[in-house]
């Protein structure tokens, strides 16, 4: 299980923050939803959490990026298209 923490800047009171991953380098990808956990007094920043189980019978990179759908715009955290990795062995 891969728990995640995101910070996101509050731009819009109604949003939905999630994660959009993939084990099989994007021929197929899954959104996970994260849940607000709480506004960071005196910021415009908040934390939202959530948890993802993988699959561990891949030797594989499980590979990520961020969304923040606000406003009618969704934001992207993907590193300007190079995607955020987590290298795992199945043991």
């Amino acid at each position: 299980m891969i728990n995640f923490s995101v910070i996101v800047k509050n731009i819009g009171f109604v949003k939905n923050v999630g994660i959009r991953c993939t084990d099989d380098n994007w021929a197929s990808y899954k959104d996970v939803e994260l849940n607000y956990s709480g506004h960071y007094k005196g910021t415009k920043y908040e934390l939202w959490t959530g948890s993802i189980t993988i699959n561990t019978n891949k030797k594989n990179a499980f590979k990520f990026c961020v969304f923040d759908k606000v406003n009618g715009n969704t934001y992207w955290d993907n590193i300007f298209g190079a995607n955020y990795d987590i290298n795992y062995i199945a043991q």
